[in-house]
């Protein structure tokens, strides 16, 4: 199907990308489209639906659009869906944390008092003790890793349905550590490393391979969907596990519902989960 143009207020500036004369029209579904690195890319423009209808059938524009529009959904997505995770972790976060210390050399660390109190119980996120915004995602990103599997896979197979050729959930061995931020754990010993693993989202859309990942904050990047290479040589050390996407949140959510029994069981145990 032809993509309706628009008019655009740059007719005597822009050539008709079929035959070279000044164009007045670009094509809707390039328009604010995306690279692989998520930057806004000029719109194809014409003259007449002529011209349009000729570019679009023999010269190869009905490919370049569709994968236009394709990134443009995905990092759309991306931003969405990042939105509405840290709406969820300042809404529902599981660990109670009472203060945020910063050393002499500027690491800064969490006072936990609670950890994963089982899913039965939520407490705000503690936005009044962190000073800027980048600490505030960072941290974000360190406590909600696991709800960002659980929480936000629903969300994320409705947002790119029929869009992507293939997904995959991958676990990591991070390269890189994690942000300047340490924890008091409840027991009062410093946990310096919390987890030594790291998931997320791989995307194979029309032969480009992207990283989806909500929580790469707490390593320091903050965009959400970045294509797969760059990703890797930023973040992974080795990758430890790949799978069909959902395999990693069916079993991390096998692994909440046993928390949450030992929970209702009085299992001392299970807060620490």
């Amino acid at each position: 199907m032809i993509q309706p143009f628009q008019v655009s207020r740059m007719s005597t500036q822009i050539q008709c990308a079929r035959c070279g004369n000044p164009a007045g029209k670009h094509c809707k579904g390039c328009f604010q489209a995306v690279d692989v690195q998520g930057r806004q890319i000029s719109p194809t423009y014409y003259c007449s639906k002529e011209c349009q209808r000729s570019d679009w059938k023999h010269r190869g524009h009905k490919l370049v659009c569709m994968q236009a529009c394709d990134r443009k959904r995905l990092h759309r997505a991306g931003e969405l869906i990042q939105a509405v995770f840290h709406e969820y972790g300042h809404a529902c976060t599981e660990s109670w944390i009472t203060d945020v210390v910063t050393g002499f050399d500027g690491k800064k660390t969490c006072v936990v008092t609670t950890y994963k109190l089982g899913s039965l119980l939520f407490c705000d996120f503690p936005d009044h003790l962190f000073r800027n915004e980048h600490d505030r995602k960072v941290m974000l990103a360190r406590f909600q890793c696991d709800e960002a599997l659980l929480r936000m896979h629903s969300l994320l197979l409705q947002a790119l349905e029929g869009l992507d050729d293939r997904m995959e959930d991958l676990a990591v061995s991070p390269r890189r550590k994690k942000e300047h931020l340490d924890y008091v754990a409840p027991s009062g010993q410093l946990d310096t490393q919390h987890v030594d693993g790291h998931v997320f989202q791989r995307l194979t859309i029309a032969g480009q391979q992207y990283a989806f990942d909500l929580t790469s904050a707490q390593y320091g990047h903050f965009r959400t969907v970045t294509p797969y290479e760059e990703h890797a040589e930023r973040i992974v050390q080795r990758v430890t596990y790949v799978d069909h996407f959902g395999s990693l949140e069916a079993a991390g959510r096998e692994s909440k519902n046993a928390d949450i029994a030992m929970a209702l069981a009085g299992d001392p145990d299970a807060v620490h989960a």
